[in-house]
């Protein structure tokens, strides 16, 4: 392998790499946030979630429903859809499998390939990407990564308020 392929997949690793541990902390701070909602207001959970669906089915339930989470309603749910739609991204690209390694080492385009399980037979997916496509969902990670933060210190603040 040359060195402008040896780059190029440098770079993919690089880029993966990244999102990967932006997608890390996003993940953290949705964990804390379900976590403190689910101490303060005794919400009746049995344990906290592990998979992201349940967390955020959760969360669009609990700021829906619970009176002390209803002024963040808007938030909260945003916080639920926005991770659910970060993470099929992020899903493809770490759970993806590279499908055209030589395409790639000469185009730069990606094709990542993974499994479609069913009840009775399973398929196979494909996304084509490029290095750009996993680096603007690394951005859109580090914005999310500040905003479940600030969001999560704003709901344990209103949680712990006396007024409430």
């Amino acid at each position: 392998m040359d060195k402008e392929h040896a780059d190029r997949f440098k770079n993919l690793y690089t880029a993966v790499g990244q999102m990967t541990i932006r997608w890390a902390a996003v993940e953290t701070n949705i964990d804390i946030l379900v976590w403190v909602v689910m101490q303060k207001l005794q919400t009746g959970e049995a344990e906290t979630p592990r998979a992201l669906n349940r967390k955020t089915r959760l969360l669009r339930k609990w700021f829906t429903n619970l009176p002390e989470l209803r002024p963040f309603r808007e938030q909260g749910v945003s916080v639920a859809d926005q991770a659910d739609s970060l993470a099929d991204t992020r899903n493809w690209i770490v759970h993806g499998v590279v499908a055209n390694v030589l395409e790639y080492a000469q185009t730069g385009d990606i094709q990542f390939n993974r499994t479609r399980y069913g009840k009775q037979t399973n398929t196979m997916e494909q996304k084509r990407v490029r290095i750009r496509d996993i680096d603007d969902c690394s951005v859109k990670l580090l914005i999310f990564m500040n905003e479940t933060l600030r969001f999560g210190y704003e709901i344990q603040r209103a949680l712990d308020s006396p007024s409430r």
